[in-house]
């Protein structure tokens, strides 16, 4: 009975100090979804101003979910499991018809395009694995409310950095512009 009782301790020790193995966040990639374009390169150009989202050819979105639990360890309270969730949504154009010209345009914008918006993904994974982090960093917290307050603010401080975040990384490539982006 001592053993087992001692194995019993041991193992608690290990799940209550110990911080999770995998440490990933919950990604499959990015939702893309399409509205479609067509007509002259000055047709799709007006088209794309209409469709897009504040008169933007392309645009995506985060939704970051987070939850965590804490537990009271040896040094006061401290986070003990976490699970944070990304899910990005990018709206994009698509060219259903065209003549050869507004084709061949369309194949460098369309990529150039797809990059931007695949920047404004990184920015969304780059906040979801700052959040995991963060929500594991809370450790030795006088009570457990401490730590909860304390993870929360952190979580939701990164969250509120996000529009800063996009805001800043389209001011540097001109929405996409710098990095070939330009139709027609």
């Amino acid at each position: 009975m001592g053993t087992s009782n001692l194995l019993r301790q041991i193992c608690l020790v290990v799940l209550i100090l110990a911080p999770a193995v995998a440490r990933a966040i919950d990604y499959a990639g990015p939702e893309y979804h399409y509205y479609y374009v067509s007509g002259s390169a000055t047709e799709i150009a007006e088209e794309m101003h209409r469709k897009g989202k504040d008169g933007h050819f392309a645009y995506t979105d985060y939704r970051i979910d987070y939850r965590f639990r804490t537990m009271p360890s040896p040094k006061g309270c401290a986070v003990n499991w976490v699970e944070v969730k990304l899910q990005v949504t990018i709206r994009m154009p698509r060219l259903v018809e065209g003549g050869a010209e507004v084709r061949q345009r369309w194949s460098a914008f369309e990529p150039a395009l797809r990059r931007h918006e695949l920047g404004h993904e990184a920015i969304g994974v780059a906040a979801a694995r700052e959040i995991d982090a963060a929500l594991w960093s809370v450790r030795d917290q006088p009570t457990c409310s401490v730590a909860d307050s304390l993870a929360t603010r952190m979580a939701n401080d990164v969250l509120a950095s996000l529009k800063m975040r996009d805001e800043s990384y389209d001011s540097k490539t001109d929405h996409g512009k710098a990095q070939g982006a330009i139709f027609p």
